[in-house]
């Protein structure tokens, strides 16, 4: 699993929501702010990307709790 940064002001992984995601909303129930939903489409997408560890961590949270698998994470690129 990619390294968190140790300084509070920035992450150094990214999260994405493939296309498995059903649009059950779990991930929004766990972190709001971060998840929006395309009601056409019955899925979910990230709004944003964490800032710091308490925010990867509550999107870790939302993605072990994904009844699909669709929250993934990556190593940031830049």
């Amino acid at each position: 699993m990619p390294q968190v940064s140790t300084r509070k002001d920035e992450a150094f992984v990214e999260f994405y929501v493939t296309e498995d995601c059903n649009g059950c909303g779990l991930c929004k129930n766990i972190a709001p702010d971060f998840f929006d939903c395309v009601e056409y489409a019955y899925s979910y997408f990230l709004t944003r990307q964490p800032a710091n560890e308490p925010e990867v961590l509550l999107l870790r949270d939302a993605a072990a709790v994904c009844t699909v698998d669709a929250i993934r994470e990556t190593a940031k690129t830049s």
